[in-house]
């Protein structure tokens, strides 16, 4: 079995991982400045103005990708079977999905960290719902019109689910209280998957032990930890 990794950016002490770009110099930040006010007219949103608290979108309209998608193409250069997404804000669009299908014709897994894949754009939803019936007057930006840019989104990505038919794994809680309730998502092939763990890394030791490393208390009997990208993000 070959696998292949690809990252936005190069990383280090790896040669062997596909980079799409290089770390972006002042000009490349300026022309990303200028195709997101360019995204930002298109989907109907001035530029500058962000979704409310407790929403995110990563890039507002899926024709307009967060990278070139001839950029990523052209660092596709052997014949796939399978293609695995993990993350992809800030490098993909399901435009770009869609440029590789109609490259490579093979199989593709999303492998959900969050709700994007389920909505017209956003990758949380608040306490919105109404990715149960397509999106539209979207609530992250006050919008009062059933056609905005998230409903665009919406059957843009259905016309493409339709067509490379992914598999998408999530874990339960995802699946239960948002995919199987999604209007996008009716039709896909959702799959439950386990976290995939490190046993040599994370497996169980003698508790005294654990107590002793990282001074806990002996009589404490439960110890919950939490994770975030960015700890100071009001979500975590």
């Amino acid at each position: 079995l070959t696998v292949d990794f690809m990252t936005l950016n190069p990383v280090a002490n790896h040669p062997e991982i596909i980079f799409v770009q290089d770390p972006p110099t002042i000009l490349d930040k300026i022309k990303r400045k200028i195709l997101n006010i360019w995204g930002s007219f298109r989907s109907g949103v001035w530029p500058g103005k962000e979704a409310k608290q407790g929403y995110y979108f990563f890039y507002k309209k899926e024709k307009y990708p967060p990278v070139s998608t001839d950029k990523v193409l052209s660092k596709i250069t052997e014949k796939y079977d399978l293609v695995w997404i993990y993350f992809w804000q800030g490098m993909l669009s399901f435009e770009t999905v869609n440029a590789l299908y109609e490259k490579l014709k093979c199989t593709f897994f999303f492998v959900c960290a969050d709700y994007s894949v389920m909505s017209g754009g956003c990758h949380f939803t608040a306490d919105c719902d109404r990715f149960k019936i397509g999106c539209g007057k979207c609530t992250a930006w006050n919008s009062n019109s059933i056609n905005d840019f998230t409903h665009w989104n919406v059957i843009y990505r259905q016309n493409i689910y339709e067509k490379i038919k992914p598999v998408i794994l999530c874990n339960t809680y995802m699946k239960k209280f948002f995919f199987d309730e999604s209007f996008l998502l009716k039709n896909a092939r959702v799959e439950v998957t386990p976290p995939v763990v490190d046993s040599n890394l994370f497996h169980p030791i003698e508790k005294i032990e654990l107590k002793d490393k990282y001074s806990i208390p002996q009589d404490i009997e439960f110890v919950i930890g939490f994770g975030s990208q960015k700890v100071d993000d009001p979500r975590k």
